[in-house]
């Protein structure tokens, strides 16, 4: 991404020589497209695939693979809403297919899972405790078992703690890596960025919404329900589809057919050209006489032919002469 922004940028001194760029232009970078309505992502990753395809296939491996435990993909079918009454149309009628992302669990609402977690275990606590000065046989069953059973909750409550505070740690670390502790919203302010944000921003990188809509069913049904809704990580051979650096695999037997017909056709195309060549053409009168049914009668001699023998000794001195 950097290595393209300066080359665009080459005529400006400060903006064609810059050493890094900011974690939004990877949101922003959609806006630059060709004259075909692709964008510059593609190109991007076309080269980057080409040039260095072991480090781009490791790459994608690792990113699909950490996001398909957080990250939540799939298609769903939609009802187009009427143009007169602005209600879905009926059974039957055109409804289109969108492709939706959601992030299953942020960490900021991890925050609020474990403080509830927390705040029932403690009234939990007081209740059992209240029914503990009820029982007064010391061997009874649940004055015997239950106290272990509350210590193992408050150790397990106390261990998503200190797990939460690791990981809020371990974030912040990550968003002062990328220098991405604000992120621009639509209206223009900056806020906090929150881990909902941080990933869609990778995942809508790599995967549009807008590109995977516009690929045909048959492409969705082989390579973005398998591999992008079912939470499996994906490859080069995954991007190259869904952006259309390549034909699926179906299509590519499909052209591959078609050439090897084609060729076979113009090799025997070639081959009569060639037969015509060699063969001379006939003039009317032998075209005539070969159709003609009658058979030809031979030419009569004007005088017989006699063969006289000749001795032996002359044939003897002709033969050594």
């Amino acid at each position: 991404v950097l290595a393209f922004g300066n080359y665009l940028n080459g005529g400006n001194v400060r903006l064609g020589m810059a050493d890094g760029f900011s974690m939004e232009t990877l949101r922003e970078i959609e806006s630059v497209k060709d004259p075909k309505g692709n964008d510059l992502r593609q190109t991007i990753f076309k080269t980057f695939f080409k040039t260095h395809p072991e480090s781009a296939e490791e790459m994608l491996q690792e990113i699909s693979l950490g996001m398909s435990g957080v990250l939540s993909r799939g298609l769903l079918k939609k009802k187009d809403m009427c143009k007169e009454c602005g209600n879905e149309k009926s059974k039957g009628e055109d409804s289109s297919i969108t492709f939706n992302k959601s992030v299953r669990i942020c960490i900021e609402d991890f925050d609020k899972h474990v403080e509830k977690l927390r705040s029932e275990l403690e009234v939990q606590t007081k209740e059992f405790r209240n029914v503990l000065t009820l029982v007064e046989d010391p061997a009874d069953v649940f004055r015997m078992c239950m106290p272990a059973k509350f210590s193992a909750s408050e150790e397990g409550i106390e261990i998503l703690h200190e797990f939460k505070a690791r990981l809020h740690e371990k974030f912040e670390t990550l968003l002062a890596w990328f220098n991405v502790r604000e992120m621009k919203q639509p209206d223009g302010s900056k806020k906090r960025t929150r881990s909902e944000d941080f990933l869609l921003l990778w995942d809508n990188f790599f995967l549009p919404k807008e590109r995977v809509e516009r690929l045909t069913d048959k492409i969705k049904n082989s390579h973005v329900i398998p591999k992008l809704c079912k939470d499996k990580p994906f490859g080069v051979d995954t991007m190259e589809v869904v952006w259309g650096l390549v034909e699926p695999k179906g299509q590519q037997n499909k052209m591959l057919k078609i050439e090897r017909m084609e060729k076979k056709r113009k090799t025997i195309h070639r081959r009569k050209s060639v037969l015509r060549m060699r063969v001379p053409r006939l003039d009317r009168s032998a075209s005539r006489l070969l159709a003609s049914p009658r058979p030809v009668r031979p030419m009569p001699l004007s005088s017989p032919v006699r063969f006289s023998a000749m001795p032996e000794a002359d044939f003897e001195a002709e033969f050594d002469a």
